[in-house]
C-alpha cells in the first residue's frame, strides 16, 4: 500500500465488529492492516473473541507499537472499544490486567463494559 495515498481504501467502514466464528484467527498484524486499510473506523468490537485470545491480541498489539511508534496514530484513531461482555471476565485481576492492556494500545478510546 502506497503511504503516500490520501484516497481511503474502504472509505464506508466505520466500525469493525468481530463475529464468535472468525474472530479467534485475529491477530495484531491483520487487525492493524485492516485499521489501515479503514481510516474511518472509529470503534472496535472485541466480544465474540474468547478471552485468551483477546490477551494474546492485546500483547501483540503492544509489541507491534513498540516495534514501530508511528503506529500510534493509527490506533489514537479508535475511540470506542468494546472489549468483552460484562459476564466474560469473572475474575477482577483479570478484567484490570486486560483493561491496562487495552488502555495501553488504544490511548484516546473508551473501553466498555467497565
Amino acid at each position: 500500500m502506497n503511504t503516500r495515498s490520501k484516497d481511503s481504501i474502504l472509505p464506508n467502514v466505520k466500525v469493525l465488529d468481530f463475529e464468535p466464528s472468525n474472530c479467534n484467527g485475529l491477530d495484531a498484524t491483520s487487525l492493524t492492516i485492516w485499521l489501515r486499510l479503514a481510516p474511518h473506523v472509529t470503534k472496535l468490537n472485541f466480544q465474540g473473541m474468547d478471552n485468551m485470545k483477546r490477551m494474546e491480541l492485546v500483547v501483540q498489539l503492544n509489541k507491534l507499537l513498540e516495534m514501530d511508534p508511528r503506529l500510534e496514530s493509527v490506533f489514537n484513531r479508535i475511540k470506542r472499544v468494546h472489549v468483552c461482555r460484562r459476564g466474560d471476565l469473572k475474575s477482577p485481576k483479570t478484567k484490570s490486567e486486560l483493561f491496562s492492556k487495552f488502555y495501553d494500545v488504544f490511548v484516546k478510546a473508551k473501553l466498555f463494559p467497565k
